[in-house]
């Protein structure tokens, strides 16, 4: 049975704790703004903090940098919104310090168009979401805008910061550019390199063994000509670059790499398929510190596939290496899509693949590995199927669910559960094969506005042409526990 947990601010009916057995667990954290998650770090407490931003309202000039914490077993704890006038922002990226403190990374707008986020933004918080700081660094009076891609803490606690400008209001020039700070915001070297580009944003920052620099792997050109990977030193400054595609690989597709112990990278990136016409498939690689290629492979889909923006692979142990991959669609068309979540040891081999989704579109950012073995992936989803709004989301899932099928959350098309249509009008369907279920509907302010008895084993038709048109969040309970909930929109039009 899916357990879904859309975890919002006021209503009270969704303050139900989960079991504290389960370890596993779905969250759609959504209000009648738009939220999106970007980054999911866990701290000290096993705690959970997620980053992203709000719009306040439909469109694009209301961005608010958002942050939300959840224990581990996906109850909310706290939220924050950070609000400054006439600026528009967002969150990126963060950490927990040694101290105890959260550092978050971001970038603000010095007006309210989202177009021009000119501002690079950290800020210290204590764990209870209480500020302790924030700075501010201003690009280059000629650079309008950047979007941050990467991070990376240095062997001595400096923290690089990666991504790319584009020198006009909306302009895609996309050049790259590092800073350097310290981990009290302050920027001793800011690092533009206009002969180099960085087309899609999907590399990585990769610590070189010896801790004398690191390396950029992604989708990038000097003057025109591809490479795949820059290397640099710990002031900023480029050493070396190069290619290192193979015959199978999408051109230019280094996406996400971690190293292994014994110096080895372990890489996942799309690939050409084989098959005519061309899907993009995940090819998954090992490659030696000279990055020569050790193994190879290759995993074919129907459809196209795609990694987590800011990373798709991740492990504490190695015999247990989590990918991701998702298909590449936009995600606030209709239709359905699914992703899928790999385990991988050491050696390359599979330990096990499992599908989820199959009920929305998904766009994941972020795939990160907890203490605890289980695996999170970050993203949105919209508020309902062809939705132009969209949620933040938030999937955990343990090792044991994909190596032994033995998973607590089931894939959604094994749900006996169903609802729709989504948007109604004037009636809702519910087909379901349990019976003794209580159907609830609440308001967007938590209040109860129906709540009606499932007594039917098949098909229950549920009138609602009584509610006004706006946001609803139903919930499916058995014996005073819930088992379901989501959200529901109610459209003004009959058709």
């Amino acid at each position: 049975m899916k357990t879904k947990w859309l975890l919002l601010v006021v209503p009270l009916f969704l303050l139900n704790k989960p079991s504290t057995a389960q370890q596993s667990f779905e969250i759609i954290y959504g209000t009648a703004a738009a939220e999106s998650f970007c980054k999911t770090f866990e701290d000290q407490n096993s705690d959970l903090v997620a980053i992203g931003s709000r719009n306040t309202e439909f469109g694009a000039d209301s961005v608010l940098p958002l942050m939300v914490k959840y224990d581990k077993f996906g109850n909310l704890l706290l939220e924050k919104i950070i609000t400054k006038k006439d600026t528009t922002g967002a969150f990126s990226y963060g950490f927990q310090k040694s101290n105890g403190n959260y550092l978050i990374i971001g970038s603000l707008s010095d007006s309210i168009s989202p177009k021009d986020f000119n501002i690079l933004y950290l800020c210290e918080f204590e764990q209870n979401f209480k500020l302790v700081w924030e700075k501010t660094h201003t690009l280059p009076v000629q650079y309008r805008s950047h979007s941050i891609e990467n991070i990376l803490l240095t062997s001595n606690n400096f923290l690089i910061i990666q991504g790319r400008v584009d020198s006009s209001l909306n302009g895609t020039n996309d050049f790259l550019f590092q800073s350097l700070l310290d981990l009290n915001g302050n920027m001793p070297k800011f690092m533009q390199y206009e002969n180099w580009k960085d087309f899609d944003g999907y590399g990585e920052l990769v610590l070189k063994q010896d801790t004398s620099g690191f390396f950029l792997f992604g989708d990038i050109s000097e003057n025109s000509i591809p490479r795949d990977w820059i290397e640099f030193d710990n002031s900023l400054n480029i050493i070396d670059f190069g290619w290192m595609e193979d015959s199978l690989s999408y051109s230019l597709t280094p996406q996400s790499i971690k190293r292994l112990s014994n110096g080895n990278l372990f890489m996942a990136n799309k690939s050409y398929g084989i098959q005519i016409p061309s899907y993009q498939d995940l090819e998954i690689r090992i490659l030696n510190p000279d990055f020569n290629i050790v193994k190879d492979t290759i995993i074919y889909f129907e459809n196209n596939v795609y990694l987590p923006v800011n990373n798709g692979v991740d492990f504490v142990d190695e015999n247990r290496i989590w990918v991701g991959s998702f298909t590449k669609t936009p995600p606030f068309f209709s239709g359905i899509e699914v992703f899928h979540l790999h385990i991988f040891d050491a050696e390359m081999n599979l330990k096990g693949v499992k599908e989820f989704g199959g009920e929305n579109r998904f766009w994941l950012y972020d795939l990160t590995v907890l203490s605890d073995g289980g695996c999170l992936v970050t993203g949105i989803v919209p508020d309902y199927n062809g939705s132009n709004n969209c949620d933040g989301y938030i999937l955990k899932v343990m090792p044991e669910d994909i190596i032994t099928l033995t998973e607590e959350i089931t894939h959604v098309n094994d749900d006996d559960i169903q609802i729709y249509p989504n948007p109604f009008c004037s009636e809702i369907i519910v087909k379901t094969t349990r019976r003794c279920l209580q159907f609830s509907l609440f308001d967007e302010k938590g209040i109860l506005v129906l709540s009606e008895r499932i007594t039917k084993s098949t098909y229950n038709k549920i009138s609602v042409s009584h509610l006004l048109p706006g946001f609803f969040f139903y919930v499916i309970s058995i014996d005073n526990q819930i088992i379901e909930n989501g959200k529901l929109i109610k459209n003004k039009y009959k058709y």
